[in-house]
């Protein structure tokens, strides 16, 4: 769990794209009995939900509220989701009494400051910045590469190839297609359409599955493989 205060906003936004980008489980919500997330944000100084997506935001949250179109629409969803001081009780709740928690302090209120369970410790100068803005981008930047770091040690990619990457949007199901021609050896895309399609078929395994065990790319490669489509 990533604790942190007036970085929030930039370490959401990073913990939460690792969902797609390397086949992880999403935060968990109060509402879902889907598998926790392997990491999870916790605001410090936030007594409850709604104070933790203020100080998030630096606003009161605005939903769109159409609950008849999606129930995630609405506030009640919204309030689901617990990054206030409550976060590490919960998430042992959800978690197997066997499994560790371990707390990932960031603080850049002077340089860039972070910490792992009161053990491992990093402290980089920051130079003297006079927009937040150039804060969050060097803050981004540490961990663009401390999460490429993690997900290196779990073998979520394999070279510069995203492999593991969640394909539920248009533009990630045609990386993945490409990424599947290209690990076969089909580099002008021939079989790019057969790629599409094992590709389809291998999500909506996953998806019956629920299971962040496998790589949407890596299972359509075997599909191709034995139906002898190779790319």
């Amino acid at each position: 769990t990533y604790r942190v205060g007036s970085g929030g906003i930039t370490v959401f936004t990073d913990t939460t794209e690792r969902a797609p980008t390397f086949s992880l489980f999403p935060f968990e919500h109060a509402f879902s009995h889907r598998p926790p997330s392997l990491c999870y944000v916790q605001i410090k100084g936030a007594t409850d939900t709604l104070s933790a997506w203020r100080a998030l935001l630096k606003r009161e949250p605005r939903v769109l509220n159409w609950p008849e179109v999606s129930q995630q629409t609405t506030l009640e969803y919204l309030k689901g989701f617990h990054f206030g001081s409550q976060v590490l009780l919960q998430r042992e709740k959800r978690w197997s009494p066997k499994v560790q928690q371990h707390l990932f302090d960031i603080d850049i209120s002077s340089g860039f400051h972070w910490s792992l369970d009161d053990k491992a410790k990093l402290s980089v100068q920051r130079p003297e910045l006079k927009k937040s803005l150039y804060t969050h981008l060097m803050l981004k930047m540490w961990l663009n590469i401390h999460s490429t770091l993690v997900m290196g040690r779990l073998g979520r990619y394999t070279n510069n190839i995203m492999t593991w990457v969640y394909p539920t949007n248009g533009k990630l199901i045609d990386r993945a297609a490409r990424y599947v021609c290209w690990l076969l050896g089909d580099f002008q895309q021939t079989h790019y359409e057969e790629a599409v399609r094992a590709v389809f078929k291998s999500l909506q395994e996953k998806e019956r599955q629920l299971s962040d065990k496998e790589s949407v790319v890596l299972k359509a490669i075997e599909h191709l493989n034995a139906t002898g489509k190779r790319c």
